[in-house]
């Protein structure tokens, strides 16, 4: 009965202090959250994948986007929430709505990346944030301009010009990357300037980009029981 009574005090406790997590949340947290998340979710090769392929039917883009509440509204939620219960929820979701399972760890490192991202927004920093959507855009404009390419609009020249201007390219995508994330959330707050507390120090080294492949640059992505490799 003691037991049974510390736990029950233990339970209570932790649900007192979740509640005052969330209430104390910054005023724009979820909508900085849902932004961060559906931005990587749109570069999860396994769900891309599961849409392009239309693994789960006509409705495979709603059901995408659809993902990106489920995940919002977990957090939302009572308890506090682990990296493992993120990763449940993505192989569950993958696995009921487009017969997918993934087999290449991503749901534990999309886990691990949307918890830190949620400690962050809920004190009102987007470092997280802005940096899947910058990597988002560069993505967009890279493939943008190798599609051009392609079909033969870009001009001729040496290697060494193509590289070149392959860089520099490059660097121009990052820049209006990181500024039209910084604009996108900037609109979101209305006008509302995220102030950096005096003393405080310049954040440190970006997070490295969601890794999805294994360690031998393998991505895997099965659809029912049968894995597919791809590199």
């Amino acid at each position: 009965f003691v037991v049974a009574s510390m736990s029950q005090t233990r339970a209570a406790t932790a649900r007192l202090a979740r509640l005052a997590e969330l209430n104390s949340r910054h005023p724009q947290a979820v909508q900085y959250f849902s932004e961060g998340v559906g931005s990587v979710l749109r570069q999860w090769t396994a769900l891309e994948l599961a849409v392009h392929h239309q693994w789960g039917g006509p409705q495979s883009s709603a059901r995408a986007d659809a993902l990106v509440k489920e995940i919002t509204e977990l957090f939302l939620g009572p308890d506090k929430i682990y990296k493992d219960d993120v990763a449940l929820l993505l192989e569950d979701y993958m696995d009921v709505n487009f017969q997918t399972i993934c087999e290449d760890n991503s749901p534990d490192e999309l886990g691990d990346l949307f918890c830190d991202m949620w400690r962050e927004c809920i004190v009102g920093k987007t470092d997280l944030v802005t940096n899947a959507l910058g990597r988002e855009y560069v993505r967009h404009e890279m493939v943008s301009r190798s599609e051009g390419l392609d079909t033969g609009d870009a001009d001729d020249g040496s290697d060494d010009g193509d590289m070149n201007e392959t860089e520099q390219a490059l660097q121009e995508a990052v820049a209006q990357g990181l500024s039209a994330a910084t604009g996108g959330l900037a609109a979101i707050s209305e006008g509302q300037g995220m102030d950096t507390e005096e003393g405080e120090e310049a954040p440190g080294q970006e997070p490295e980009p969601v890794s999805i492949r294994d360690p031998d640059g393998w991505e895997t992505v099965a659809r029912g029981k049968k894995a597919t490799k791809k590199k």
